[in-house]
């Protein structure tokens, strides 16, 4: 009886933990999104193209679907594994900081500045990112979400405004 109780003490801030690094993950990925819609009509702006055909478009928020929770779970745990839940919470940390000022900037600019890069876990190359991220289906939802939430239509029809873009 006490092994149960002892157990479910050490593994019920774990279960708490994750679960809370999931809704942090969510709530500034959701953050970032807008912020990425900003910063790339800022991009298109200062190529000469018409920005505001992303600022006015009808994007949606990406729905959060069991399937898209799942896969950000299993990038989270596979992170926590590789690198620790202290990198993972200084990352969310991190990508909860930056996410404002990337609204104030063009994405060559928060690429310069190396933005994209403190946005990801200590310790975990961007290869291996990308690794994860495809390994838990996420590059694939990512891709199915841009289309259904309005954002590719969008990104297409400002970049054909950018003069000379073939």
């Amino acid at each position: 009886k006490h092994v149960l109780v002892s157990a479910a003490l050490v593994l019920l801030p774990s279960i708490g933990l994750a679960q809370s690094q999931l809704d942090r993950f969510e709530a500034v990925s959701d953050d970032l999104n807008l912020a990425m819609i900003e910063a790339m009509a800022k991009e298109i702006d200062s190529l000469g193209g018409d920005g505001d055909i992303m600022r006015n478009a009808d994007i949606k928020q990406i729905d959060w679907t069991s399937e898209i929770r799942d896969a950000a779970q299993c990038i989270l745990d596979s992170y926590n594994d590789e690198v620790g839940s202290d990198a993972v919470d200084v990352m969310l940390d991190n990508m909860e900081k930056l996410a404002p000022m990337i609204a104030t900037m063009t994405m060559t600019k928060a690429t310069e500045d190396d933005m994209m890069e403190s946005m990801s876990p200590e310790g975990i190359s961007e290869d291996r990112i990308i690794e994860i991220s495809n390994d838990c289906g996420m590059i694939c939802l990512q891709s199915e979400q841009m289309g259904k939430t309005g954002f590719m239509d969008a990104m297409m029809a400002a970049g054909a405004t950018v003069p000379d873009n073939d």
